[in-house]
């Protein structure tokens, strides 16, 4: 099966069992969450390393050196801003996500469908879930702070969800490719527990899609493949591993969810720094039809 229809049929299929009262227990789906985005999400990222070489034209150790220094300096700025102002760094990781995400669609697709999209895994769990989506954020950010934060994107919810159903319903007849992917990330955002819909959309759509297209763009080595996503992706298991033993937390899945997000957010201002400006030059290189 190809990256998109592994989606489509996941997306879908958490959409409907979640509806037909699918309940997984908290600590399963942080555990499940946590295996899923190192495996699966964090190797995207570390495929950065694939785009600095060509954008910074890292052939020498001293360039490397230099670029590695930047990045994890940048990634711990990251988290130290997030222990100093945890509402501002939850607030700041949903801002850049919204627009981040919003890059997923294929080429082509209109500004209205991305904007809906990249909002969707944001707003949209706050619709059906608010009170889960509080719990979340509470092990994130202060608890007050956390019920109007999930408060606000229910307030939200309702008029995304109207505003991306016109525009589904604008795009149907020229963008059917991105409508299914839309309306994929709506159903498992709205229906589905917001660690289950985050989990399924970032792994399978936004993560998968990204590295294939990194993949189209520069044509690396099975070799180079690898072990470009593997040795970057060892290195955020280790210092996963080691925040978790240091991290204060009431509970140990507060623990991990403190690890996975804010590790998160620190990976992912670096990453937009680099995959921004090839985003927005139309990931150059790249045949006209996304790869899936």
């Amino acid at each position: 099966m190809t990256q998109r229809a592994v989606y489509l049929v996941c997306a879908f299929a958490a959409a409907l069992l979640s509806a037909a009262g699918l309940d997984v227990s908290p600590a399963v789906e942080v555990s499940l969450l946590a295996v899923a985005v190192l495996a699966l999400g964090v190797p995207h990222g570390a495929l950065d390393v694939l785009h600095a070489r060509r954008a910074y034209t890292l052939d020498r150790p001293v360039r490397w050196g230099v670029f590695l220094t930047l990045y994890i300096a940048l990634a711990a700025a990251v988290v130290w801003a997030w222990v100093l102002f945890p509402g501002m760094g939850l607030c700041g990781l949903l801002v850049i996500s919204a627009f981040h995400f919003s890059g997923d669609l294929g080429p082509g697709s209109p500004a209205h469908l991305r904007v809906v999209h990249g909002l969707a895994p944001i707003c949209l769990p706050a619709l059906l879930h608010a009170d889960a989506l509080a719990d979340l954020f509470a092990a994130l950010a202060p608890a007050e702070f956390s019920v109007g934060l999930a408060s606000g994107l229910a307030a939200s919810a309702g008029p995304l969800l109207a505003a991306t159903a016109f525009s589904l319903a604008v795009a149907a007849r020229k963008h059917r490719s991105a409508v299914v992917d839309v309306a994929a990330t709506v159903a498992v955002c709205t229906l589905a527990s917001p660690l289950l819909g985050f989990g399924v959309y970032f792994c399978l759509l936004h993560s998968w899609r990204h590295a294939a297209r990194t993949a189209r763009l520069y044509e690396p080595s099975t070799g180079e493949l690898v072990w470009g996503a593997a040795l970057p992706t060892l290195a955020t298991a280790a210092a996963a591993a080691l925040a978790l033993s240091v991290v204060e937390s009431e509970t140990w899945t507060a623990g991990v969810l403190q690890v996975v997000f804010i590790g998160l957010a620190a990976l992912t201002v670096p990453h937009m720094v680099l995959i921004e400006r090839i985003r927005f030059a139309g990931w150059v290189g790249t045949a006209s039809a996304d790869p899936r």
